[in-house]
């Protein structure tokens, strides 16, 4: 599906400026998640239509390469030439391929994977009950108006004795 956000983030992107993903993500598209957005970068930096600069976690910055054009008005893009179409041979082991009988898992390794009856229950497991009501806990909070900040890594959940270490 496509959602423009490639043209949103060439069009607000300045020459000369660094970007992190999350600026780029709270400008273009704040609703969409860090990772989804990550992969429309990507796809840009691939296409060689951005570049980006450092690497590892926190450490990336995106921008413009010193020869990128501004965005090209939409519409006026050209598309790739079409691949050849396969060859008779190619189309024939194709063919021979998708008519062949499919191969089954035989009953007794299929027999593994299923649970006894009443061997496994939803309505008595305590931690799935508590996090469907923290679910719908959140989910009536947002619904008033309420907003919920998603925080990065905290020491919280590093062992004590190596935060003595380290301080």
């Amino acid at each position: 599906m496509k959602t423009g956000r490639t043209d949103r983030v060439r069009g607000y992107m300045q020459p000369g400026r660094d970007y992190t993903l999350t600026e780029l993500r709270d400008a273009i598209d704040r609703r969409c998640t860090i990772a989804r957005f990550n992969t429309t970068i990507q796809a840009l930096c691939r296409r060689g239509e951005i570049a980006r600069n450092g690497s590892g976690r926190g450490n990336v910055r995106y921008r413009l390469p010193a020869t990128a054009a501004q965005p090209v008005p939409a519409g006026s893009t050209t598309r790739p030439a079409a691949p050849p179409p396969p060859s008779k041979a190619l189309r024939e082991a194709m063919t021979g391929i998708a008519r062949s009988p499919h191969r089954r898992a035989s009953a007794a390794i299929a027999a593994n994977f299923t649970a006894a009856p009443g061997s496994v229950s939803t309505t008595h497991c305590p931690r799935r009950r508590a996090s469907e009501q923290i679910a719908a806990d959140i989910a009536a909070f947002e619904r008033r108006g309420g907003r919920i900040e998603k925080l990065g890594i905290t020491r919280v959940f590093h062992h004590p004795a190596d935060l003595a270490d380290n301080d």
